[in-house]
C-alpha cells in the first residue's frame, strides 16, 4: 500500500488532466480573447499607405564632413531621412496637400526607409484613404526636394556672396598696391616687397573668380534628386491587419486560459482525478473506480468483474494488513455521500465472497445507499438497537444480493438514536457483534461532517476513507486522516469514485461459491451436509457466527444466526444441535424470532 509516485512531485500527466479538466475555461478565454481581436480588427479605423521613392544626388552645395553615417558620394543619407521628416519639410507638405492638420501630425504619418548601398530614399505616407496616402508620399517627396533645393541655393547665394566680399576687398587692395609700387624708387626692398604683394593677391582673385563662376554654374544647373517612383493608390489598407490582429487574438487566448487554467487547479481544492489525492495528502488509493466525462453510476459489482476482482484484492490485502481474529473496520467519507455506502457494501460483499461471516452494520443513519444496493428491505435496524427496542438478532437482515453477508440497515427511528451513536452504548454493541463476526464493515457519516465516525475508531481495527471525486477537497481527506489517526484507528487508504448521485438496483443475488460438484448451497462437504440427494435443494440449516475463544458468551438476543450448518466447522462456535439456547435465522432478508421473549438491550 506504499505509493507508487511521491506525493510532492508532478508529472505530464497531472498537466494533461489539468487540461481535460479546465479545457472550458481556455476554450471561453481563448475564443473569447479571438472574438475580442476581432471586434478591434473590425472596428479599428482603416489606414492606407502608400509609397514614393525619390533618388539623392549632389548639389554642389554639400557641407564636407559628415562621414558618421550612411553616406554615398558625399550624401548622409541617415541626415536626409531625417530631413524627410522635419517640421520644415512637414510645413511645404501642408501647403501641397492644402491639409487642415498640423505640421506636427502629418510628420507622424511619414516614414523613411533607405535601402542598402543606394541613394535612394523610400517615403511612406499613411492616410484615411488610398487616395490620401497617394498625395501624400508624393507631397512629401516633392516638399523634400523643394526643401532641399532651396537648402541648397541658399548655401550657394551665401558662398557667392562671400566670394563677391573678397574679390571687391582684394581688388581695392590691389590698386593701391599699384599705385604705391608706381612711386617707389626701382630696386629698392620696398618695391619688391609690394610687388610680391601683388601678385600674391593676383592669385587669390583668379582663384576666387573660379569659385564664382563655378557657383553660378552650379546654381544655374543646381539638381536636388529625383523621384524615381511616384506613389500609386494602395488596394488594401495596411492597418490593421488581419494575419497580425486574429492569429495574434488567437495566441493571446490561448496563453491567457492556459494560465486561467493553471491558476484555477491551483486554487481548487477540490480532488479532480484519484491520483491527485496521493500526491496532495500521501494518503494511499486502495481502490479506484473507472473515470471518465461521464461516469456510470456505482453499483454492487460482480465478482467476476474487472472492478469486482479488484475489491476482492483490496479484501485479500486488508485481511493479510489485519491478521487472524476478528476485526471492525471503519468506512467512513471526506464528504457526505452515497458514496460511503456504496464503497462500504462492495467491501463487505468482497469479503463475503471468501466466505467469511460479515456484517455490515449502517452506523449513517441518514442514507440507505448499501442497505439498497444489497437489497435490503427497510425496516428496523440500529436506531432500534441503540433505542433497547430491539436486539441485534432482531433486527438483521440476510442480503438477498450476496450470500454470507448480514446487514444491519440504520433503522426507522433515526433521530431519536442519533445522539447514542457517539455513548457508550454504540462501543459495548460494535464489542458484542465483534464476537460473533469475523469482519464487521461499520458505515459512517464523514468525520468532517460528523463526531460518529470518530466514536467507531475508538472501537475498529482499521479505517478506510471514501473520496468521492469532485465533491471531496484535499483538507477534508487531510481531516478525516488526523482525526481517526488520533483515535488510534489505522487509515490503511482511500477508494476512489466519481460523485454518486443515485444508487443502482441490485442485480440479483450473486452465486455462492461452491467446493465441489454436486453439492447445494449451505449443504457442502465438511459443513453439516446429511442425507440429500445430489443434486436436490437442501434447506440451508442454522449456523452461528464464530465467537473468539476468549470471548464471552453472547447474552440472550444478540446471537446473529447465518444460513447453513456451523456442525464440523472448525472456526464455528456455535451450539451444537439440541443446545438450549435458542437462535436467530434470517430468511430470505427477513428475521423470524424463535420460542424468544423481548430481546433486552444489548447493552443491558
Amino acid at each position: 500500500m506504499d505509493p507508487s509516485p511521491r506525493p510532492d512531485t508532478t508529472e505530464i500527466t497531472d498537466y494533461a488532466a489539468m487540461l481535460r479538466r479546465r479545457w472550458r475555461l481556455i476554450a471561453a478565454c481563448t475564443l473569447g480573447t479571438f472574438l475580442v481581436s476581432l471586434l478591434a480588427f473590425l472596428l479599428t479605423p482603416k489606414s492606407y499607405t502608400a509609397q514614393a521613392s525619390v533618388q539623392v544626388t549632389r548639389t554642389g552645395a554639400e557641407e564636407v564632413g559628415a562621414n558618421n553615417g550612411r553616406t554615398n558620394d558625399g550624401i548622409n543619407l541617415d541626415t536626409e531621412a531625417q530631413l524627410v521628416r522635419s517640421a520644415e519639410v512637414a510645413n511645404r507638405a501642408k501647403a501641397l496637400l492644402k491639409s487642415s492638420e498640423s505640421a506636427g501630425a502629418l510628420s507622424k504619418r511619414v516614414s523613411v526607409t533607405v535601402p542598402p548601398n543606394s541613394t535612394i530614399l523610400d517615403i511612406a505616407y499613411s492616410g484615411d484613404s488610398p487616395q490620401a496616402a497617394r498625395a501624400g508620399a508624393d507631397a512629401f517627396a516633392q516638399a523634400y526636394l523643394d526643401h532641399r533645393r532651396g537648402s541648397a541655393e541658399a548655401r550657394l547665394r551665401e558662398s557667392m556672396q562671400t566670394i563677391n566680399e573678397r574679390i571687391t576687398k582684394i581688388s581695392a587692395e590691389l590698386q593701391e598696391l599699384t599705385a604705391k609700387i608706381r612711386v617707389l624708387p626701382r630696386g629698392s626692398a620696398e618695391r619688391g616687397a609690394a610687388a610680391t604683394r601683388h601678385q600674391l593677391l593676383s592669385d587669390e582673385l583668379e582663384k576666387l573668380n573660379n569659385q564664382l563662376s563655378q557657383a553660378s554654374v552650379t546654381a544655374a544647373n543646381l539638381t536636388p534628386g529625383t523621384v524615381i517612383t511616384k506613389a500609386s493608390a494602395p488596394r488594401r489598407p495596411s492597418s490593421p491587419k488581419a494575419q497580425l490582429y486574429l492569429p495574434g487574438g488567437l495566441m493571446a487566448g490561448l496563453l491567457i486560459g492556459l494560465l486561467g487554467a493553471v491558476i484555477r487547479d491551483r486554487i481548487d481544492k477540490h480532488v479532480r482525478h484519484p491520483a491527485d489525492i496521493e500526491r496532495a495528502t500521501g494518503l494511499p488509493v486502495l481502490l479506484a473506480t473507472p473515470f471518465g466525462r461521464k461516469p456510470a453510476p456505482v453499483g454492487l459489482y460482480d465478482a467476476r468483474s474487472r472492478i469486482g476482482q479488484r475489491v476482492n484484492q483490496l479484501c485479500h490485502l486488508i485481511s493479510a494488513t489485519l491478521g487472524h481474529g476478528h476485526h471492525v473496520i471503519l468506512v467512513t467519507g471526506a464528504s457526505d455521500g452515497a458514496g460511503t455506502g456504496i464503497a462500504a457494501a462492495n467491501l463487505a460483499a468482497g469479503f463475503a465472497r471468501t466466505e467469511s461471516r460479515v456484517l455490515l452494520l449502517s452506523a449513517n443513519l441518514h442514507s440507505t445507499a448499501s442497505c439498497r444496493l444489497l437489497g435490503v428491505r427497510p425496516g428496523p435496524g440500529l436506531a432500534e438497537v441503540l433505542l433497547g427496542r430491539k436486539g441485534p438478532g432482531a433486527v438483521v437482515q440476510e442480503s438477498p444480493a450476496v450470500p454470507n453477508l448480514q446487514v444491519i440497515q440504520p433503522g426507522t427511528d433515526v433521530e431519536e438514536a442519533a445522539e447514542l451513536l457517539q455513548r457508550s452504548a454504540m462501543e459495548q454493541l460494535l464489542n458484542r457483534l465483534r464476537k460473533t463476526a469475523r469482519y464487521i464493515i461499520v458505515e459512517t457519516a464523514s468525520p468532517v461532517e460528523s463526531a460518529d465516525a470518530q466514536a467507531v475508531a475508538d472501537v475498529a481495527d482499521a479505517a478506510v476513507i471514501v473520496v468521492e471525486i469532485p465533491r471531496a477537497r484535499y483538507e477534508d481527506i487531510s481531516d478525516s486522516v488526523r482525526q481517526l489517526d488520533r483515535m488510534g484507528s489505522a487509515v490503511l487508504g482511500a477508494i476512489a469514485m466519481p460523485v454518486q448521485e443515485q444508487v443502482l438496483a441490485p442485480a440479483g443475488r450473486a452465486s455462492a461459491p461452491t467446493r465441489s460438484s454436486g453439492h447445494g448451497r449451505g449443504a457442502q462437504p465438511g459443513r453439516g451436509s446429511t442425507g440429500r440427494a445430489a443434486g436436490s435443494r437442501a434447506k440451508p440449516g442454522r449456523r452461528a457466527l464464530p465467537t473468539p475463544p476468549a470471548a464471552e458468551p453472547a447474552e440472550p438476543g444478540d446471537t446473529v444466526v447465518w444460513t447453513g450448518s456451523s456442525a464440523g466447522d472448525p472456526t464455528s462456535t456455535a451450539p451444537d444441535a439440541g443446545a438450549s439456547d435458542t437462535e436467530l435465522r434470517p430468511e430470505s432478508g427477513t428475521v423470524d424470532r424463535v420460542n424468544r421473549p423481548a430481546d433486552p438491550a444489548p447493552w443491558s
